[in-house]
């Protein structure tokens, strides 16, 4: 997600925006709170001595100065801004679903498996072409919206576990933790835990009992949080580059619960009308991306901090897209 630190010498003030304005915290001069927006949820975290969570919800969030003639630093950009800060974020699947309803986006990259529990709110099912096929018909007849070629990856949920704990307790697949779980804490991002594909569902089919309720927390944390043994196993996803990188092991789905997530292009049909080239240049997009590519990926954001946009470039140039 994206990620922000601010300060200011003469102390600020967070407010929530979707709550009139209400008062989150305020810090003084030399304090910074971060910000962290990944799924549809801003999170604030006081960023001084034990930095703790003061918010997570949908936001907006507004930062003002208190001490209107000293300017706020944004440390990821290096800078001062005079003035307010606002961060919000374009959200989940069904914030960006509708964003492209309402002719705010053109298009966007959506899972099939996503786009078939979460916006059509159909069961799940196991069969790849079924499943595009499916969403592809309902997407033009209901959205007015075309879904092309898939680019060549899933990226589906990965239940993980330590690599220690996996190796140990002889750990494979989904149904192996059903022993461990009543002793087991588990982690996942809020998505998983409201999806009709997420948690709820997943637990009843495996039949797991955990200690406790799932931690929510945000996917930038979790894997940190399963290496520190906050948590025992954790929802993640299976392009994260982190899980082979923290020796981290994705169990396997042997019980099939999880539709495919097959990564598609969508796209409004009337900006296909008015840009008629967009069509082709999608479909030489068409099975370039390997799961692999996109694990290495993310691993050279997320593990080796390189900046998103020069790999991005480096991989395209490497491809001749």
């Amino acid at each position: 997600g994206s990620l922000a630190d601010v300060n200011s010498s003469g102390g600020m003030r967070v407010l929530n925006e979707g709550a009139n304005n209400q008062e989150i915290a305020r810090g003084g001069g030399g304090q910074n709170f971060q910000f962290i927006a990944r799924n549809g949820i801003v999170e604030v975290w006081a960023n001084w001595d034990t930095p703790r969570l003061v918010y997570s919800g949908a936001g907006p969030i507004s930062v003002l100065p208190i001490d209107a003639t000293q300017p706020l630093g944004f440390i990821q950009k290096g800078g001062t801004y005079r003035g307010n800060m606002r961060f919000t974020n374009l959200g989940g699947t069904l914030l960006v679903h509708r964003a492209l309803q309402a002719g705010e986006l053109d298009l966007y990259v959506e899972y099939t498996g996503t786009a078939l529990t979460a916006v059509l709110n159909e069961t799940p099912r196991s069969d790849s072409a079924a499943v595009y096929n499916r969403v592809r018909q309902l997407y033009s007849e209901r959205f007015h919206l075309e879904v092309t070629e898939p680019l060549g990856f899933e990226n589906t949920f990965a239940m993980v576990v330590r690599g220690d704990d996996a190796k140990n307790l002889h750990l494979q697949k989904i149904s192996d933790i059903v022993p461990f779980a009543p002793k087991w804490r588990a982690g996942v991002g809020y998505e998983f835990l409201e999806r009709p594909d997420g948690f709820r569902g997943w637990s009843h089919r495996y039949n797991l009992h955990f200690a406790e309720s799932p931690k929510v927390m945000d996917l930038g944390l979790i894997y940190r949080a399963l290496v520190d043994h906050q948590v025992d196993i954790v929802a993640g996803n299976s392009t994260d580059g982190l899980i082979d990188s923290l020796g981290l092991v994705a169990l396997s789905d042997d019980g099939h619960y999880f539709p495919p997530y097959d990564a598609v292009p969508i796209v409004r049909q009337s900006t296909l009308a008015r840009f008629p080239q967009l069509r082709a240049a999608l479909a030489d997009l068409a099975g370039k991306l390997s799961a692999t590519d996109i694990r290495r990926l993310n691993y050279a954001v997320d593990a080796q901090y390189q900046d998103a946009a020069a790999v991005v470039r480096a991989f395209r140039a490497s491809k001749n897209l």
